[in-house]
């Protein structure tokens, strides 16, 4: 049976803001076990995303809260232990306020947000948002659905320490009155078919139109965070854009829980977050795939110690562009070799231009661009520029399909 988790007496007084902290201190934790350092990345636009803050500004005042001393003596909620560079996000670790009750905080972020948590299936979705039925309906609805039948009592009781007794009796209201949950014989319980309810629930409020229009913005700005010139792109935040789009190979629509991610070339084979052209793709092409490449012998290419020098003939600009079409025309060589399970076809057309592409995305020594008009020498130490990343990965999806629009840009 799954054990609600009950938070600390001593705690924020915004339920997002309890949540940020049971989160944070979980994967400080996780990260503490798995590379010996107990901190979380943290950034606005994660928050935006990860716990629908209903705007960056909001998300930034959140952090400013629970970084802010209560008492000299006490400190805060959250400490900054690592400061980020440019716009990436801090990484924390939670303060001396939550380091009494820190094994609390941990269970409770791991019940709410770990694999299979309570709040997996609401907090990335528009029901989380404020125009949907927020955190605190999400939290009936996930206490209810994880623990129920119960009687109204018994929510009181395991969610007395998110909220007050009056907060937990309006949501109960409000999501009865929604019909996600039912009551009988004096307890709340929910049926089959929640997911869709949900969705439906979503549409019928405006929360995913609302969302939609939140969610093109940030996409944008997931573009800027690879365009940054002194640090690397926000992994998570590009994976979260991604896993939102259709498999660029089948086109398979992603489930509410989000696709997957491919990296072109492979990881397997010398690719990386920071190196690799990075690909939504669905779960079973990512096997068929994975399954073949893994057959092979493994690679790791070496970072270059100098500039590539590319010489070119228009702007930097222009030639990130060109570089972007013929990664996306190697990758349909890849796909293709592939589906023919010619692997030996495929690896050399995912490694064809792979140092090229690394030196573009700014791993090691980047690149010199040298105008053959002029001569003049344009340094680069981070140069990609996918002002239109969103629309090639729309313009150029499904295999074989995708070679037609290289042909046509090319023209």
């Amino acid at each position: 049976m799954f054990a609600w988790p009950e938070l600390p007496k001593s705690s924020p007084g915004q339920v997002r803001d309890k949540l940020l902290l049971a989160w944070v201190a979980y994967k400080s934790e996780e990260q503490r076990l798995f590379r010996g350092k107990a901190e979380s990345q943290v950034s606005i636009l994660f928050l935006h995303l990860i716990l629908r803050y209903a705007s960056a500004s909001a998300a930034e005042a959140a952090l400013q809260r629970l970084r802010k001393p209560l008492t000299p003596k006490d400190g805060g909620w959250l400490t900054l232990t690592t400061p980020a560079r440019g716009r990436f996000g801090h990484h924390y670790k939670p303060g001396k306020c939550a380091e009494k009750d820190l094994q609390a905080w941990q269970t409770a972020g791991e019940l709410l947000f770990g694999p299979g948590g309570a709040l997996e299936p609401y907090r990335c979705r528009p029901i989380f948002s404020r125009s949907g039925i927020g955190p605190y309906g999400c939290l009936v609805l996930a206490v209810v659905e994880r623990c129920g039948p119960l009687t109204a009592l018994e929510v009181e009781n395991l969610l007395a320490s998110y909220m007050s007794k009056k907060t937990i009796q309006r949501h109960l209201g409000y999501v009865l009155g929604w019909e996600l949950i039912k009551f009988s014989k004096g307890k709340y319980f929910v049926t089959r078919g929640l997911s869709k309810k949900v969705e439906k629930l979503e549409i019928e409020l405006g929360a995913a139109t609302r969302m939609l229009k939140v969610d093109n913005a940030r996409d944008k700005q997931w573009i800027e965070y690879q365009t940054e010139i002194l640090g690397k792109p926000e992994l998570l935040l590009l994976k979260a854009a991604l896993r939102k789009l259709r498999c660029f190979y089948c086109t398979a629509t992603p489930p509410p829980t989000g696709a997957e991610v491919e990296h072109f070339p492979p990881i397997h084979w010398g690719g990386s977050d920071e190196t690799s052209l990075l690909l939504p793709i669905c779960r079973s092409c990512n096997r068929i795939h994975g399954n073949r490449i893994r057959g092979t012998k493994k690679e790791e290419l070496k970072k270059r110690n100098s500039p590539l020098k590319i010489q070119m003939d228009g702007t930097p600009e222009e030639v990130v562009e060109f570089l972007m079409l013929a990664m996306l025309n190697s990758n349909f060589i890849y796909a293709t070799a592939m589906n023919d399970n010619k692997i030996d076809e495929a690896k050399a057309a995912a490694l064809s231009m792979y140092e090229t592409w690394a030196a573009v995305k700014g791993h090691g020594a980047g690149v010199e661009f040298i105008d053959t008009g002029t001569g003049e020498i344009d340094k680069k130490s981070k140069t990609e520029s996918h002002v239109g990343l969103h629309q090639y990965l729309a313009d150029y999806q499904g295999i074989p399909e995708l070679l037609s629009p290289l042909k046509r840009n090319r023209t």
